[in-house]
């Protein structure tokens, strides 16, 4: 199938800052040193993620999901593909990652190749609530840090429930904001936009400790400011010190939730 759910086959494009950012957040030390403090035995480094996700977390999901080697899963802002390939590793499940950015979806792909995971890991460059995918083809799904930054959340959690098959899971975290900040989708309670959507909330929590691990990570880019210049480069580390001088008063009005739903039959 070469065409969208909306008729649109063209996805929309991640903003070059995004790019560049993913094709050097990779490689990047710092970031790595800098994740590891702020989370210690919290931070899953096998799976390399670009997020602020942790190893319980991921525990919660994968244990909510229940995938088995028959599963196909679908990872909605994938990023560089780093908990898709873990989660298929861990689980033997097959996994489908998309994700707006041309660059992450590059590096995704050498990522799987690598580790020679080809055959049961692939990543597809497309719009998150309007895919190229036949219906009810997965088991399961996850969105991981993904749809605050989505324009049309109510759409994308639509185009999730028509992905899943009956019974179908959903993992998600996100952060719910109830005041507009940089175009973050004003959602308070998701809750509603999942049953409208078909689904019933198995489980809605907001992690322990997730607020002070945040701030830590962003107190630590900016005292590292300098090595970040050097090890990203201007655009990609602007963004990033950027959000770490202006995100830490949005948190103040903001919750993180971890989320398990499941499509009704």
């Amino acid at each position: 199938m070469s065409a969208s759910a909306s008729g649109d086959s063209t996805p929309p494009q991640a903003s070059p800052g995004f790019d560049d950012l993913y094709a050097r957040i990779v490689a990047s030390a710092v970031l790595k040193d800098i994740w590891r403090a702020a989370f210690g035995s919290e931070y899953p480094d096998e799976a390399s993620p670009f997020s602020f996700v942790t190893r319980t977390d991921l525990t919660a999901l994968l244990h909510g999901l229940a995938l088995d080697p028959a599963h196909r899963l679908i990872d909605l802002g994938c990023g560089c593909g780093g908990l898709a390939v873990h989660i298929a590793r861990q689980t033997g499940a097959t996994v489908v990652g998309i994700d707006t950015s041309t660059v992450a979806i590059a590096q995704a792909r050498a990522l799987a190749k690598h580790l020679g995971l080809r055959s049961r890991v692939t990543f597809l460059e497309s719009d998150a609530s309007a895919t190229p995918l036949p219906s009810h083809a997965f088991d399961g799904a996850l969105c991981l840090d993904a749809l605050q930054m989505m324009p049309k959340p109510a759409a994308v959690l639509a185009e999730i429930a028509r992905l899943l098959r009956s019974g179908g899971k959903l993992g998600l975290t996100t952060w719910s904001f109830s005041e507009p900040w940089r175009g973050r989708a004003v959602v308070p309670d998701y809750r509603p936009l999942l049953e409208e959507s078909g689904f019933a909330v198995l489980a809605y929590d907001e992690p322990d400790g997730w607020k002070a691990r945040q701030l830590q990570v962003y107190d630590l880019m900016r005292k590292r400011r300098a090595e970040l210049e050097v090890d990203l480069g201007a655009t990609a580390s602007g963004l990033l010190l950027d959000e770490a001088e202006n995100a830490p008063a949005a948190l103040a009005k903001s919750r993180r939730v971890r989320i398990v739903a499941q499509l009704r039959e």
